[in-house]
């Protein structure tokens, strides 16, 4: 949790916002899914490694298609976070 937080907060400077916002938090996620699924080869959110940057991939980071992929992402995130949300208050109350 601490390195995703770090993660929305340096995007959030990066942005020049004094505030973490939620899309922040959504990159954060992504890039931590994608470092995981690099590392041991399984997502939860079923993300993909994003290949390396290259003149030819360079929609994948930046414009319309990149930003079509957030949105995809940020509305799966919010269905699993939905999803085991009664998982997690009962774990919590428990505690």
């Amino acid at each position: 949790m601490k390195a995703i937080a770090c993660m929305a907060s340096a995007h959030a400077k990066l942005s020049l916002r004094r505030e973490v916002v939620e899309e922040d938090a959504v990159l954060a996620i992504m890039l931590y899914e994608e470092s995981v699924t690099a590392r041991y080869g399984y997502s939860v959110l079923s993300v993909q490694p994003t290949p390396h940057f290259q003149q030819d991939n360079l929609p994948l980071y930046v414009g319309k298609q990149n930003d079509l992929k957030m949105q995809q992402f940020q509305v799966q995130l919010t269905r699993f976070c939905l999803s085991h949300a009664s998982e997690l208050s009962s774990r919590f109350t428990e505690e």
